[in-house]
């Protein structure tokens, strides 16, 4: 699949890459809302992987304009935030789930291998 990785901790995305590279993934790393959503605008990505406290816009408005874009996007949210109201709101939008960080390998790998189960049938 082709994965998109959001987070404005470089050292977490490149963790998660570093996890994603060797199952046969292609992943593309941005470090804010902004360029993940020019990046998706550019891009066909299969699973979007978003932070959700990220300096300018934040991954509350980056994932809302995703879904606008293409009401059709799978997000997971990976998040350290624990405000209710933030996760309730990208609940609303329809996103796939929420992982707080950190996050276990073998639930996140196997998210990532249901994905690609759901695009596979959904192609």
């Amino acid at each position: 699949m082709n994965i998109l990785i959001v987070d404005d901790n470089i050292n977490a995305a490149e963790s998660m890459m570093d996890l994603l590279i060797p199952e046969g993934h292609q992943v593309r790393l941005c470090e804010d809302g902004w360029s993940a959503v020019e990046a998706y605008r550019q891009e066909d990505f299969q699973l979007v992987f978003m932070d959700l406290k990220m300096p300018g816009m934040n991954g509350i408005e980056a994932t809302r304009q995703i879904l606008e874009h293409d009401a059709n996007a799978r997000i997971v949210v990976v998040t350290g935030n624990t405000v209710q109201e933030d996760l309730q709101t990208v609940a609303d939008l329809g996103i796939v789930k929420v992982f707080r960080k950190p996050y276990d390998v073998r639930n996140l790998l196997s998210l990532v291998e249901e994905e690609g189960n759901h695009n596979r049938s959904a192609s």
